[in-house]
């Protein structure tokens, strides 16, 4: 059996953008997958976004999304429950380090053989 992971756009215009990343795991994980190409979105011609609202569930391991560059920058470690929002938390805005995209990449931890699944939802808004 393989991981199974899904990716679902649920609305790209000019500045916003919003998936549902939903996977879970035989216990093998995931390392470095890119979720979110920011080239593919609609005129995201900056390379440079923020994430403007995270809600997770996560069970059995740990969820880290990183903005990759040449030294990937961390957006959150996730497990449990939860959300952050810009309206009640700093956004998380990409600081476009050397090389890279800054696309939206995800890497599993502790990935458990038995029973391990994430569902989160990801706004990102481009910034100028």
């Amino acid at each position: 059996m393989a991981d199974y992971v899904k990716v679902v756009k649920l609305r790209d215009d000019a500045n916003y953008a919003a998936f549902l990343l939903c996977g879970s795991s035989d216990g093998t994980g995931e390392t470095g997958i890119t979720k979110i190409d920011i080239d593919s979105l609609t005129n995201f011609s900056a390379k440079k976004t923020k994430v403007a609202k995270l809600r997770w569930s996560v069970i059995g391991y740990a969820v880290e999304l990183l903005f990759d560059h040449t030294t990937a920058q961390t957006i959150a470690v996730l497990t449990g429950q939860g959300e952050i929002s810009e309206e009640k938390d700093a956004p998380i805005t990409d600081a476009g380090g050397a090389g890279g995209t800054g696309d939206i990449q995800l890497t599993t931890h502790g990935a458990q053989a038995t029973y391990s699944a994430y569902t989160i939802y990801i706004e990102i808004v481009k910034v100028a």
